[in-house]
């Protein structure tokens, strides 16, 4: 048997009838009496089993003194509900608050006698709730724009997906050019080769793109100058100087390229000049420049 007294209160509520226990309606157990003092009542949940652990809720548990305390709760069925021992529990110690019994509202509007079907009628179907869309008119412009809006987003999507795509793809080109000998040494060991055989212009166009590629992770050979330098910006975007000077030295390179009068004097200046480029971008990368 339980040492405690229990009693039901429900606050009063604006548009609620009075002292009416309602589904989902909030009403305090006033309890008095003896219990343990040393429950836990910021962790009171009723002990229940699964058969009825959606019945009630217990918002909150206070103790109102060394010999009271109060329930907040709510019930979630409509009738007679009965508990044959209702229980609370901080996960350690329980307290029984006995045999309570409510009786509990239905909030749903009870049907009309004189609309109930007669002997031999069909009882009317249950009509869905707000407007059905094919009853709704709207004018042609506003179907058009709605229309334009979805493909608009549709193929704005499918852009951002193949560029994401496309990027990938660049990137994996990039790693393919991995070595493990530095980029400007690469470079350096390449034009040495390429003195035995007068300096073919292709070959130092293809060498100075590499070191253009590994230094700034950027897959030159599949994009031209224009994406080259915007590829650039993306990754670098603080090279403002060096983005310059790549685009004027892939330009040089691939207009000598294309010249079949070119000369050794020109290619040796290009070289010169190439030299000067990594100079500056080894120093910028030693500074921390191509990291920020």
């Amino acid at each position: 048997m339980a040492d405690l007294k229990c009693t039901t209160n429900i606050p009063e509520v604006q548009d609620l009838k009075s002292q009416e226990l309602t589904v989902g309606r909030h009403f305090f157990l006033s309890c008095e009496g003896h219990f343990d003092k040393t429950f836990d009542f910021t962790k009171a949940q009723f002990l229940t089993d699964e058969k009825s652990k959606f019945i009630s809720k217990l918002f909150k548990a206070e103790a109102r003194s060394t010999e009271s305390f109060e329930v907040d709760m709510t019930l979630y069925t409509a009738g007679k509900v009965q508990f044959p021992d209702m229980i609370i529990t901080d996960g350690t110690l329980q307290i029984s608050l006995g045999a309570q019994n409510f009786e509990v509202t239905s909030v749903l509007p009870k049907p009309d006698p004189t609309k109930q079907p007669k002997n031999g009628e069909q009882q009317e179907q249950p009509k869905p709730f707000g407007y059905a869309v094919s009853s709704l008119h709207w004018p042609m412009a506003y179907t058009l724009i709605f229309a334009a809006l979805v493909l608009a987003m549709v193929i704005q999507a499918i852009l951002l997906a193949a560029r994401s795509q496309r990027w990938k793809q660049l990137t994996e080109v990039v790693k393919a050019y991995d070595s493990a000998q530095a980029a400007d040494n690469q470079f350096y060991k390449t034009i040495r080769e390429l003195e035995k055989k007068d300096y073919p212009i292709v070959e130092i166009e293809k060498a100075a793109k590499v070191y253009i590629l590994r230094r700034f992770s950027v897959p030159i050979f599949n994009l031209d100058l224009k994406e080259t330098i915007s590829f650039i910006k993306k990754r670098h975007p603080q090279l403002k100087e060096q983005r310059r000077q790549v685009y004027n030295i892939v330009k040089d390179i691939e207009l000598l390229a294309k010249d079949p009068n070119v000369t050794t004097v020109q290619k040796t200046k290009f070289i010169s000049r190439f030299y000067e480029f990594i100079s500056k971008c080894e120093a910028t990368a030693k500074a921390g420049g191509f990291t920020k």
